[in-house]
């Protein structure tokens, strides 16, 4: 039995893996592309979920992981891509605001629900993390404009913790929405949800999530886009799993991590 901050469990091959080995797997997919000699075995967790599981424990809390990404985010210090994306399957056990106050001003860069992943002061999310985990997860850079502008550029902020954007689940873009074409800028497709037909303004079974103490009790959960109609709200999924809603910025909605190895 496997007992630590995280671990991987083969199905196929009844083979545990700890942080260390995942690690090492992860930054010779980076390193290596396709002809890494673990790449097909990641890519085949990604498109079949039955062959693994993975576990990670979060403040005392044990959270169930999938790796959604492959090569698929950019390293903050611009040495290539890390090797594994993963995100939560279910939500963290508490909600959490975009901000105090009902804007979206500064989008994700500046938000606190992105101060507070990325912290470690005790009242942070980002303490919850072991520290073994903490120093193994890689800073990558994440897309967000500063306002729900037609013309407003993406910048990005180095982040050990993160939320997906719109584009990353969706892959595409609302008709109503054309003319915000900085909501693909925000970050491609994560390879997980390709496996997908996801509607960007519909219901999605695979969007819906609970907390991870009540998973099937389904709520709304944060995205990390600003909406483009609204200077109060971001975008994020209503509890059937529909990308497009609004939440304004004080909600308390659910919050699903993302991380990097």
């Amino acid at each position: 039995e496997v007992n630590e901050s995280f671990y991987l469990f083969d199905k196929v091959s009844n083979t545990a893996y700890d942080l260390a080995a995942v690690k090492a797997h992860a930054y010779d997919i980076s390193r290596k592309g396709t002809d890494s000699s673990c790449y097909e075995r990641y890519s085949g967790y990604v498109t079949d979920g039955t062959k693994y599981e993975c576990w990670t424990t979060w403040g005392g809390v044990r959270y169930e992981v999938r790796i959604i990404g492959i090569n698929h985010d950019d390293l903050a210090d611009g040495s290539g891509r890390a090797g594994l994306t993963f995100q939560f399957k279910n939500l963290l056990n508490t909600g959490f605001e975009m901000n105090s106050g009902n804007v979206n001003t500064g989008g994700w860069g500046k938000s606190e629900l992105r101060n507070s992943m990325n912290g470690r002061a005790a009242e942070d999310i980002g303490a919850t993390v072991p520290q073994s985990l903490w120093d193994a997860i890689a800073e990558v850079n994440k897309g967000y404009t500063a306002s729900s502008a037609a013309d407003a550029t993406v910048t990005y902020s180095p982040d050990k913790l993160f939320i997906a954007s719109y584009h990353e689940l969706t892959g595409s873009i609302w008709d109503g929405w054309s003319s915000y074409s900085w909501l693909v800028g925000e970050g491609a497709q994560y390879e997980f949800y390709k496996s997908y037909s996801i509607a960007n303004y519909g219901d999605n079974d695979i969007l819906k999530k609970g907390r991870q103490a009540a998973s099937g009790s389904f709520t709304g959960w944060w995205g990390r886009s600003v909406n483009p109609d609204s200077s109060m709200h971001f975008l994020g999924q209503d509890y059937y799993g529909n990308p497009s809603r609004n939440g304004h910025a004080s909600y308390t909605w659910g919050v699903c991590p993302c991380f990097c190895l």
